[in-house]
């Protein structure tokens, strides 16, 4: 099966390896630049469900380095396997959670008290790969290039949940939920498998470059397939 990507960046930063990479990668993109969370997700999921020629949304976070290689083959995965949510990895921080991946086994909690990440540490990932895995199940994973199939965005918001809570959809440093942690529990309620390609490793450049969400016009910016970004 052949698919139409579009890839979706959420931008409220500035940061030139990430943005001169996406640049090579050859395929329709929609930059939300300087929009306040959850703006960003809810304005590219409605671009995206209203231009159906598109086969898999592509959750890109603003910080993460993919290279044209690793997203090729997260494409060609998709083509030949046809999973529902696929994607990749990268390093949690660039501190000290350097040698830990974002995806977790288990699904975190949401009650903000109970919550806990259990970060695959690297020496698991590059054991499993080793050994011959290279794709697994997992029931967390932070929007590492994450492409989300048609019908699946359909089903699914972004920054809601399935049920009621009392957290807030805020950042998770003020006690609520984020956006990746939402969607997650979302797809765990309607029993939807998330994948995870343990090859494709990227660089997560988080805590750098200045926030721009405020001081820059928000703005939705659709660059076509190879044309720069702005």
């Amino acid at each position: 099966m052949k698919i139409n990507p579009l890839i979706c960046y959420w931008r409220p930063k500035d940061l030139p390896k990430v943005l001169e990479n996406l640049d090579k990668i050859q395929c329709d993109k929609l930059y939300c630049n300087y929009m306040a969370y959850p703006s960003n997700y809810i304005e590219s999921r409605k671009f995206f469900l209203e231009h159906t020629e598109y086969t898999h949304y592509v959750a890109l976070p603003n910080d993460l380095v993919v290279t044209p290689e690793i997203f090729q083959k997260l494409c060609d995965t998709l083509e030949k396997y046809d999973y529902p949510v696929l994607s990749g990895c990268c390093n949690v921080d660039m501190a000290g959670n350097s040698d830990k991946i974002n995806v977790c086994l288990k699904l975190p909690k949401i009650p903000y008290n109970e919550r806990i990440y259990r970060w695959m540490a690297e020496s698991q990932r590059k054991e499993l790969i080793s050994k011959g895995v290279e794709i697994i199940k997992l029931g967390f994973a932070g929007f590492p290039c994450m492409f989300i199939r048609r019908d699946i965005l359909e089903k699914i918001p972004f920054a809601t949940l399935p049920f009621k809570v009392d957290e807030r959809p805020i950042w998770e440093t003020r006690g609520g939920f984020g956006g990746d942690l939402a969607f997650c529990t979302s797809l765990d309620y309607h029993n939807i498998a998330i994948r995870v390609d343990l090859t494709c490793i990227m660089e997560h450049l988080r805590f750098e470059g200045k926030m721009l969400v405020g001081i820059k016009k928000p703005e939705v910016v659709f660059i076509r397939k190879g044309e720069k970004g702005k």
